[in-house]
């Protein structure tokens, strides 16, 4: 029930955040005062662009099934057709820096969770950080003192200290608040960062050597570990 009534105010921020981006401000205004928004939602077509990219999956979808009577398994690269597909993201020198996190090393490891509103980054100074995508979103919204004092707006929500060498890798449970990392220390270890005071793991797994990539199965019931060790 709990997880249900965070995706209904996720969609219910989405929606607001492509009204106030088409600039229906006073509507948007009027539904989050109506829901109970905060932090403020900014100006984004991340509504827009969800919902265009789910209805041309659905049409490639019927299409195929109407060319062939099934589902097409193969989604190889064609590289005489696929070269000449011009690529619609935005060019690098467009991109700006919205946040920056305070790790005292650098970033080796960095995560997004299943639903995307979760980033998790880990760093040679052995912590990880959990961040909020919508409060990193916000934030240049918000005024400077605002931003530095309240804790209930700042993006950083968990600071984990457990590791005694480097993160090399983290990953997000696929339906739990649970967080996995692997480390130069030779160990794996999770995380449940739904309580706010975690700080430590709840579990430990020791390796022989230094972990270097990890993956959660889609499931959730098994997660593949990768070592420095050649087997």
């Amino acid at each position: 029930m709990r997880l249900f009534m965070k995706d209904r105010d996720y969609m219910y921020r989405l929606m607001i955040s492509q009204l106030y981006y088409d600039g229906y401000q006073q509507v948007a205004t009027s539904l989050s005062q109506v829901v109970n928004a905060y932090p403020p939602c900014p100006p984004s077509d991340k509504l827009f662009r969800v919902t265009s990219a789910f209805k041309q999956q659905e049409e490639e979808s019927k299409e195929k099934e109407t060319i062939y009577g099934l589902d097409n398994p193969s989604n190889g690269l064609d590289l005489e057709f696929d070269a000449d597909i011009q690529p619609n993201t935005p060019e690098p020198a467009l991109y700006e820096t919205i946040f920056l996190t305070a790790h005292k090393g650098p970033a080796r490891a960095s995560a997004f969770n299943a639903e995307g509103t979760l980033v998790a980054t880990g760093s040679c100074d052995a912590s990880i950080k959990i961040m909020d995508v919508e409060r990193i979103l916000s934030r240049e919204n918000l005024p400077p003192e605002i931003q530095e004092t309240n804790l209930e707006v700042h993006p950083v929500i968990r600071t984990l200290y457990d590791h005694i060498d480097e993160v090399n890798c983290v990953a997000f449970h696929p339906r739990e608040q649970i967080l996995a990392s692997g480390s130069k220390d030779s160990t794996l270890k999770f995380f449940d960062f739904s309580k706010a005071s975690v700080k430590r793991a709840y579990k430990t797994i020791f390796e022989v050597e230094s972990v270097r990539c990890l993956a959660f199965h889609p499931g959730g019931d098994y997660i593949l570990v990768g070592t420095q060790h050649p087997t």
